[in-house]
């Protein structure tokens, strides 16, 4: 059985990973291929297995998560604050649960609790953290060097167009100011950035394909 244990830990993943690349790219620039493109193709089959493994997944970090703060609860070490945090997490994650299984996702109910208490607690919390946030912004971005004050100066200028007084005592170049170097030099370095990650992408999918990336066979993957 020691024997097989390479075949099984690296390069049978491998094969599976070299297989599904492939499938995957063929499809995404020759839509006609034979036995891969179509409703019914390889491709389609490779999406509808990623689908099943990501529901999976989620599952399994449910059932992991019930499991751990259930301990929690019933720790009679833990301290009272965590335990009834704990009480709390299990209560609204099954609540939802049960709420998107019973009338599914597009229901009235799951579109209150995804409207009323999902967004409003998403925006709350950066709101509460705004000031923190600040506090960093304020000890981090120290004139050290020139590309740290070109760096600060535009922080400053959007922080100040984005504020509702400076339309009324500066006017609106300001604010045009901020938001064509958010829509020109911005825009611009976002899509190198997004250009270069995906050239690291193709990269590490090239390297694992070809068996060099262990990193995407996890920690266990031996070698070979």
């Amino acid at each position: 059985m020691s024997s097989l244990m390479p075949y099984l830990t690296r390069r049978l993943p491998l094969a599976i990973l070299f297989v599904t690349v492939v499938i995957t790219v063929v499809n995404y620039f020759l839509r006609n291929v034979p036995f891969i493109s179509g409703a019914t193709g390889a491709a389609a089959i490779i999406r509808n297995w990623a689908v099943i493994t990501y529901v999976f997944t989620l599952a399994v970090g449910i059932v992991q998560l019930t499991w751990l703060r259930s301990r929690w609860v019933m720790n009679p070490k833990e301290t009272p604050r965590r335990r009834i945090l704990s009480v709390l997490f299990l209560a609204e994650m099954w609540i939802i649960v049960l709420v998107g299984i019973a009338v599914s996702t597009k229901g009235d109910a799951f579109a209150w609790i995804s409207k009323y208490v999902y967004t409003t607690l998403s925006g709350a919390q950066p709101g509460l953290i705004g000031f923190y946030i600040a506090l960093a912004c304020y000890r981090t971005l120290k004139l050290r060097r020139w590309d740290m004050a070109i760096f600060s100066g535009v922080c400053f200028i959007h922080l100040v167009a984005n504020t509702p007084l400076t339309s009324y005592v500066m006017g609106y170049g300001w604010y045009s100011f901020s938001q064509w170097i958010y829509f020109w030099p911005s825009t611009a370095g976002g899509k190198a950035l997004t250009i270069i990650a995906a050239l690291g992408m193709i990269s590490v999918a090239i390297r694992g394909m070809l068996g060099f990336e262990r990193g995407l066979l996890g920690a266990g993957a031996g070698g070979g």
